[in-house]
């Protein structure tokens, strides 16, 4: 079962490997131009920001959109044969805990006991260098 720790720290690997990708040329151009597109709109930054107001009890819909694209992103990148095997590794470690498509929508039911920040939590210390990784560009 994966913690709300690990959920937030997966995504913050999510970004990390979307930079890395952009920038690997082994790749073939429509990944790294994908990488590229998904990156730009990668939700750390309003994610933390929703997370930061108090009584957050679901995630906006536009948010989970852009993590379900990046997982469906991942998921490809993790199955094409002509990844390279250390990508293909961060990829592994980045999907183990990442958000499932929809896993924030069953989090924010009305019947849920727990707020938003129960299914994702920011570390008191800002995690994963959140100063240096929320506006990262590649």
């Amino acid at each position: 079962m994966t913690t709300a720790q690990e959920r937030y720290r997966a995504i913050c690997w999510g970004q990390e490997l979307l930079c890395s990708v952009v920038d690997d040329k082994r790749l073939s151009s429509e990944f790294r131009a994908r990488a590229a597109v998904v990156h730009d709109a990668y939700p750390l930054d309003d994610l933390v920001a929703t997370l930061q107001l108090s009584g957050v009890q679901a995630l906006p819909i536009d948010l989970e959109a852009r993590l379900n694209a990046a997982w469906e992103f991942f998921r490809r990148l993790k199955r094409d044969t002509l990844t390279p095997e250390d990508v293909r590794n961060k990829t592994i470690y980045t999907l183990r805990h990442f958000p499932l498509p929809g896993s924030a929508y069953w989090a924010s039911l009305p019947n849920a006991t727990t707020l938003l920040v129960n299914w994702i939590d920011l570390p008191p210390s800002s995690g994963c260098g959140l100063e240096a990784r929320s506006s990262m560009q590649c």
